[in-house]
């Protein structure tokens, strides 16, 4: 994956070196045609209507450049995301994810495991996973990854196998959605094109045209010699002063425009994309559908509304705002074809900008799946609750992490027991990430993993709060009891690690043995981890329960790990040689 992202971005930045070369000719050109445009219209200053006819068709080869000018740097832009994009791979493939936002603003309180499990933040499962280009993409990414939803499994995992191979799909979405730096949220967007209100009145439309038409029978009449020059600048002056009217809110629109609406100009490339593609899985097919219909193309009707904010955009040309206004109405004409834009097409827009969203997650996760080539798809199967082999932790490298093999049955429980560091914690967010990552339809780290359907929910890390009076006990029983109300309405899969920390030895294990077999009794599945070796015993009141655990050996007066799960109770336990080992209590 390395070499072949590296010669993308080569070629990237091949093509970024040649356009640089095309713009800098375009940039001399417009210097020349303005500079030249001026020298003529002074010269034959004398003759007024040969003077004027060399300003307008100086104007109109300036926006032309002007035009191409701004398609070249919107492709050197699209070259640039591109290198951009394989660079920050290249680095993710070494290790260095500080590139991808790890999204800590979609945090929720209180969450079935997004605390527990590191799901957002720095260095975050959300950071590795997080490719999205679209503001909306990444929302509608984060909230997939909360959904806590194992519904879609087997919809997610044809799209992401199907979408994975589309790999030119992936770089040209890419390229095409990072153009646009617009720094507008999807809920603001939304909320102006539902919100838009008509301030033309419908009889503008026939006034502007009709006054353009008379303003070329005057300017052909003023050619000629048949119109004096005062009734010509008085004409000019009416077209000004029509337009002044409404001049208000036509800049308002202009500052709206450019501020909200222009992210809208670059989508019309990314649904011709979709449009363009063949597809064959449920999930894209019917995202699909969705932009293309018989009576509405997506991206013609995004390339209205672009070509229609390049018109209205033409008045912040000094000459179009003056002599447009003048003779043709120019902010007339092209504010009530916006109006009309968007009350014919903005409320179908908003729900075509859900799919460029859901596209962008989902090659989020196409682009996570293709960085993990050996990874494997999990396989749905109801008869068991998880069974995994070489089953490992994600977002550790392969080379380095230790893999289990873990089975556990329906209505059954492991409870971990081993030393400090030795991988307890490790192993229950593998685990938890690979439940999460099959409800994504992501493949896994593991040589296969069967599992059914299902929830996850988790009690990892409680925290006392100041601010709530409350204490760190406390805040442990909220959670445990935020499980048990959970799990009465529907199954989860529940993973805890040493509860009860919060309070004395005797009263812990008598506790979490009365806790433990609540949740057998409620017929729960799932796994905890305990420093409590008296916990284990409950193995013997009750068949659902299989203990397990991490060991550590002392070698030579070294402490040494294996990370391998054992069948049956830790016996080896590390805190008292750790103590003495680093000086902080003697023999």
């Amino acid at each position: 994956m390395q070499e072949k992202y590296q010669r993308r971005a080569d070629y990237a930045k091949d093509m970024i070196r040649t356009l640089n070369r095309s713009i800098n000719v375009l940039v001399f050109l417009r210097v020349a045609v303005f500079g030249l445009g001026v020298a003529l219209v002074i010269f034959f200053w004398s003759v007024l209507w040969l003077s004027l006819s060399i300003g307008i068709a100086t104007a109109v080869t300036f926006g032309l450049l002007i035009k191409i000018h701004v398609a070249k740097n919107e492709e050197r832009s699209y070259w640039k995301a591109i290198d951009e994009f394989y660079e920050n791979e290249i680095k993710g493939l070494n290790g260095d994810w500080s590139f991808a936002s790890g999204g800590e603003e979609h945090h929720v309180a209180d969450h079935d495991f997004a605390h527990d499990i590191d799901l957002f933040g720095e260095r975050s499962f959300f950071q590795r996973l997080n490719r999205t280009s679209l503001k909306g993409g990444e929302e509608l990414l984060a909230a997939r990854c909360l959904s806590n939803d194992s519904s879609q499994i087997h919809v997610l995992q044809d799209a992401n196998r199907e979408l994975r191979g589309k790999e030119h799909f992936i770089e040209h979405f890419i390229g095409y959605s990072r153009i646009n730096d617009a720094d507008v949220s999807p809920k603001t967007l939304k909320n102006w094109l539902l919100a838009f209100k008509p301030f033309l009145p419908s009889y503008v439309r026939v006034l502007s045209w009709s006054f353009s038409a008379i303003s070329v029978a005057v300017f052909v009449l003023f050619a000629l010699g048949n119109l004096s020059g005062y009734l010509f600048s008085s004409w000019l002056i009416l077209g000004l002063l029509i337009v002044g009217i409404w001049l208000k809110q036509i800049t308002k629109l202009n500052g709206e425009i450019n501020k909200i609406v222009s992210s809208i100009k670059s989508y019309g490339k990314l649904f011709r994309l979709i449009e363009d593609e063949q597809f064959e899985s449920a999930l894209l097919l019917d995202l699909k559908k969705k932009v293309v219909n018989q009576e509405l193309i997506s991206s013609n009707v995004i390339d209205d509304l672009s070509q229609s904010i390049d018109l209205f955009n033409n008045r912040n040309n000094l000459i179009v705002a003056f002599l447009g206004n003048g003779f043709l109405l120019w902010d007339l004409q092209t504010s009530s074809r916006l109006q009309k834009w968007f009350v014919s097409h903005g409320r179908e827009v908003t729900e075509w900008l859900e799919v460029l969203y859901e596209f962008d997650a989902l090659i989020s996760l196409a682009v996570c799946a293709n960085n993990h080539p050996a990874f494997n798809y999990p396989i749905v199967d109801e008869s068991l609750n998880l069974s995994g082999k070489n089953l490992g932790h994600p977002l550790i490298h392969r080379e380095q992490c230790v893999t289990n093999n873990v089975q556990i049955e329906p209505q059954n429980f492991l409870i971990i027991t081993g030393a400090n560091m030795a991988g307890k914690s490790t192993f229950l967010r593998t685990v938890s990430l690979a439940i999460l990552m099959t409800n994504l339809g992501l493949p896994v780290f593991a040589d296969e993993l069967r599992l059914k359907p299902q929830k996850l929910i988790t009690s990892m890390r409680s925290t006392d709060s100041l601010l709530e009076d409350e204490s760190y006990f406390f805040a442990e029983l909220k959670r445990l009891k935020f499980i048990v109300e959970k799990i009465k309405e529907e199954k989860y899969f529940i993973v805890l690690d040493e509860i009860l920390k919060g309070t004395n030895s005797k009263d812990k294990e008598e506790g979490s043995k009365k806790f433990v077999r609540r949740l057998v009794n409620m017929g729960a599945t799932g796994i905890i981890a305990t420093h409590d070796l008296g916990l284990c015993t409950i193995e013997k009141d009750l068949p659902q329960i299989n203990n397990y655990y991490f060991d550590a050996e002392i070698i030579n007066d070294e402490l040494h790990f294996d990370y391998k799960m054992k069948d049956g109770v830790c016996k080896n336990m590390n805190a008292s040689f750790l103590l003495k080992k680093m000086d902080i209590v003697s023999d």
